[in-house]
């Protein structure tokens, strides 16, 4: 799974529990914020004495605040990429950027329309665009965010009532690794999900750490 720009008031930006167990496998965590601990993960358990240690291992914890994870002393934490990093209990622990595939857009309005039957909103665009590349892509717009429909070579349409007045549209990033990311062949196993984000195989022994498995023949199509 990939966790991103997610926000607690508290504890716990991305993925939280209290006094309880958690085991989290190759899940991708980044760009969360608390208002107080574990921008990115954040685990306690201060009442229940018979819970067994969570278990974090092969995940991508990159660019939260306040800080990436607030986690228990016993929790297996092992083969993870902690960036920027700090105190992390465990072993084989990374602290290395991630390199993520530069994939994320920022579009000029030119003009918008909004479909309210369909619930739909469809801003044409300056930037030129390919048909049919964009859809299921995450957009946001100040404190807008929705899914893209579809789109055509200079219009992009989203679910929901955008705002009319945007000037900007951001198509955010997929979290995907570049060909040169300190994640590929880094994980561990057996602990690992057979299959990434995208349906596609892990590649054993050596996978991936985080939600996505770089396949060099496949980058078109991520």
């Amino acid at each position: 799974n990939i966790f991103a720009y997610n926000r607690a008031d508290r504890e716990g930006g991305g993925i939280g529990g209290t006094h309880s167990w958690m085991h989290a496998v190759n899940n991708t965590v980044v760009h969360n914020s608390a208002g107080r601990d574990g921008g990115g993960i954040q685990i306690v358990n201060v009442k229940n004495p018979f819970l067994r240690p969570s278990i974090f291992r092969n995940n991508l914890i990159a660019f939260n605040e306040p800080e990436q994870v607030d986690l228990l002393n016993d929790t297996d934490t092992a083969y993870n990429i902690v960036y920027p990093g700090g105190y992390v209990p465990g072993y084989y622990n990374k602290d290395t950027a991630p390199g993520f595939r530069d994939d994320g857009l920022t579009l000029t309005v030119r003009a918008v329309r909004s479909d309210p039957p369909a619930f739909s909103t469809t801003w044409n665009v300056k930037e030129p665009l390919k048909d049919g590349t964009l859809t299921g892509r995450i957009v946001r717009t100040g404190e807008f965010w929705s899914m893209v429909r579809g789109n055509t070579a200079n219009a992009i349409t989203v679910w929901g009532a955008g705002p009319a007045d945007a000037t900007t549209i951001e198509i955010v990033p997929t979290f995907h690794l570049a060909a040169n990311s300190s994640a590929i062949d880094s994980g561990a196993y057996p602990d690992f999900p057979p299959q990434d984000i995208d349906g596609e195989p892990r590649v054993f022994p050596a996978i991936d750490i985080g939600a996505d498995e770089f396949h060099a023949t496949t980058v078109g199509k991520k």
